[in-house]
């Protein structure tokens, strides 16, 4: 597991504001007394769902958790407010290892992330802004995509599972 902090909260002031070793130490070990008991919660909240989407002996699964913005809450609470939106979620692990050709394939995962990763194509900024506008919903993700095709860019085919749907 990684983790991976970034000072978005200022946390970097609270540390500041100690005047003594000792105040620093105390906030440091608080600190971090609380990062791992969050994330050992989040980690165990990701193996139960690994667990639940295991379906057949002798498989193997990877789930994974991406935060941004100093989110807190429970797995599920999490990637609703960060991967879903009215007409479907964007996220959709945990994912199968190995070479099989299950909808929840790693290797889906992988060829989307190669697609999207292919910087003459799809700048790094452009993936920034494709992923702002799918939290916009429907409208805003088709004005986007006929922007990019009006220019010349074929926009990724990744397969999009939705409830009431298994095609994009």
């Amino acid at each position: 597991m990684a983790i991976v902090h970034i000072d978005g909260n200022s946390m970097g002031q609270r540390f500041a504001q100690c005047e003594t070793l000792a105040e620093r130490r105390k906030l440091s070990d608080s600190v971090d007394r609380a990062t791992k008991n969050a994330f050992e919660k989040l980690l165990k909240e990701i193996i139960n769902h690994i667990k639940e989407a295991r379906k057949k002996e002798g498989t193997s699964w990877l789930d994974f958790c991406i935060v941004y913005g100093g989110f807190s809450g429970y797995l599920e609470q999490i990637r609703k407010k960060q991967y879903e939106v009215k007409e479907g979620k964007f996220y959709f692990g945990p994912y199968l290892l190995g070479d099989g050709d299950d909808e929840k394939s790693i290797k889906n995962l992988r060829a989307g992330i190669k697609e999207l990763g292919n910087r003459e194509k799809w700048p790094r900024f452009k993936v920034k802004e494709l992923r702002s506008v799918l939290s916009l919903g429907k409208e805003a993700t088709k004005n986007f995509i006929n922007e990019m095709e009006l220019r010349n860019v074929k926009p990724p085919e990744i397969k999009v599972y939705l409830p009431s749907s298994t095609s994009r």
